[in-house]
C-alpha cells in the first residue's frame, strides 16, 4: 500500500474527505429536487433521509471510530488494508446509490449492496477493536451498540430494494437516526464535551455521570421503537426525561464566564439544539396526545438532524482535522460563523413545518438548504486540503 498518499495516510483523512464533498454536493442534489422535481424511482424524501444518514453522517463517524476508538480502549489501530478496502466499498457504493434513482431500482441496490457491505467491515473492525481493547471504558459499548444498528439501517434500506415493502424503508430511516446516528453522538458528547473543556478552561472539573449516559441510551432506543410502532402519542415520555438529561448536563458541564473559545463554546451551542429539538418533540407528542394534532409535523428530528448532528459534526470535525494535520485547535471565524449557521438553518427547517405558515413553507424549505449549503460549502473548502496535504508538523498520520 503507497503511504506516500497524504488521503490514505490515515483513516480520517480519506472518509472526512468523502465526508465533505457529501456535505454540499448531497444537500445541492436535495436543493435541485426541492426547486425542480421530477420522476425518479425512488421517493425523494426516502432518497434525501437514506442519503443524509449514510452519505452525510456516516463517512464522518467512520473516520472518527477507525481513529478515536483504539485509543479509547487501548487496542491496535486498523490494518491499513482493511479500513482502505472499506473506503473503496463505501465511495464506490455511494457513488452508485446517488446516481442510479434516476436511472432504475436495481442499479441503487448493487450501491446499497456496496454500502452494506462496506458497514459489515466496519462492524468486523469495531468488534474486534472492542474485543481486544485492554482498557475497556463505559463508552466503548454504546459506540458499537450505535454502530451495529447502523448497519442494520443500511441492510434494512437495501431489503427495500429487494422486496419493495415499505416497511423496510421506515425501519432503516428510524434506526439509522435514532439507534445510529443519535445514540452515537450522544455518547461521544458525553465522553468529549467535558475532555475538551478540561483542555481550555483552567481548574475545570470533568464530570462524565455513568447513569446519564446509560438512561440516555435508554430512552433514545425506547423513542426509536415507539416511532417504529406508530405511537407518536407516547414520545413525550423518553423525550421529557432526555430533555431533563440534557439540560442537566449542560449545567454540570458549564464552565465559568470569562473563558472565550469558540471551538468549544461551538460544541456547547450544538447540544444546546438537542434540548430545544427535544424540546419541540416533547410539545408536539403532548398535543397529539391530548389533540389528536400533529402540529410540527418533521420540524423537532430536523432540528436534531441540522442543529445537533449537523453543527457538532462540524465543531468535531473541525478538532479532528486541525489537531491531527499538525494545525493549531483554533476556530478561525468564519467556521465559527458556519456552526452558527447551521442553527439558522434548523431554525428555517422548523418554520417550514410551523402551523399558520404554510404559505411560507416551500420558500423556508428552500431557505434552509441553501443555508446549509453555503455554511457547509465554506467549511468544506476551508478543510478538504488538509486531507490531501502532509501534517503541517511533520509527524505521520
Amino acid at each position: 500500500m503507497n503511504t506516500s498518499i497524504p488521503l490514505l495516510s490515515a483513516p480520517h483523512r480519506a472518509f472526512f474527505a468523502v465526508g465533505a464533498t457529501a456535505l454540499v454536493g448531497l444537500m445541492c442534489l436535495w436543493l435541485m429536487q426541492l426547486m425542480l422535481p421530477g420522476d425518479v424511482a425512488i421517493p425523494a424524501g426516502w432518497l434525501h433521509s437514506w442519503l443524509m444518514i449514510h452519505g452525510v453522517f456516516a463517512p464522518f463517524v467512520f473516520g472518527f471510530v477507525f481513529t478515536a476508538m483504539p485509543k479509547w480502549v487501548n487496542a491496535a489501530m486498523p490494518g491499513r488494508r482493511l479500513w482502505v478496502l472499506t473506503w473503496f466499498l463505501y465511495t464506490v457504493g455511494l457513488v452508485v446509490a446517488v446516481g442510479a434513482p434516476l436511472k432504475s431500482i436495481a442499479m441503487s441496490a448493487l450501491g446499497w449492496l456496496f454500502v452494506t457491505l462496506a458497514w459489515i467491515l466496519v462492524l468486523t473492525t469495531v468488534i474486534r477493536i472492542w474485543v481486544q481493547g485492554k482498557d475497556g471504558t463505559v463508552h466503548s459499548l454504546p459506540v458499537l451498540f450505535a454502530m451495529t444498528l447502523g448497519g442494520l439501517s443500511a441492510a434494512s434500506i437495501l431489503a427495500w430494494h429487494l422486496t419493495n415493502e415499505w416497511q423496510w424503508s421506515f425501519i432503516g430511516m428510524r434506526l439509522g437516526f435514532w439507534g445510529f446516528l443519535f445514540v452515537l453522538y450522544v455518547t461521544v458528547s458525553h465522553r468529549m464535551l467535558p475532555f475538551f473543556a478540561s483542555c481550555v478552561v483552567p481548574g475545570y472539573t470533568v464530570r462524565r455521570p455513568t447513569l446519564a449516559l446509560v438512561a440516555f441510551v435508554a430512552m433514545g432506543v425506547t423513542h426509536m421503537a415507539i416511532d417504529l410502532i406508530h405511537a407518536f402519542h407516547l414520545l413525550w415520555i423518553p423525550d421529557a426525561i432526555m430533555l431533563a438529561l440534557s439540560l442537566w448536563l449542560a449545567w454540570m458541564w458549564r464552565w465559568k464566564p470569562g473563558v472565550r473559545n469558540p471551538l468549544l463554546t461551538s460544541l456547547c451551542v450544538a447540544w444546546g439544539s438537542l434540548s430545544i429539538g427535544l424540546a419541540l418533540s416533547t410539545v408536539q407528542s403532548l398535543w397529539l396526545m391530548f389533540t389528536g394534532d400533529f402540529i410540527l409535523g418533521r420540524a423537532p428530528m430536523h432540528w436534531i438532524g441540522i442543529g445537533f448532528f449537523g453543527s457538532m459534526l462540524l465543531a468535531m470535525a473541525t478538532r479532528v482535522s486541525r489537531g491531527h494535520s499538525g494545525r493549531p485547535l483554533v476556530m478561525p471565524g468564519l467556521i465559527w460563523w458556519c456552526c452558527l449557521g447551521l442553527q439558522l438553518a434548523a431554525l428555517a427547517r422548523t418554520l417550514a413545518d410551523w402551523p399558520g405558515l404554510l404559505n411560507a413553507s416551500r420558500g423556508m424549505l428552500l431557505l434552509s438548504a441553501a443555508i446549509w449549503i453555503v455554511c457547509t460549502f465554506l467549511w468544506s473548502v476551508s478543510h478538504f486540503p488538509m486531507y490531501l496535504k502532509p501534517r503541517a508538523d511533520g509527524k505521520p498520520g
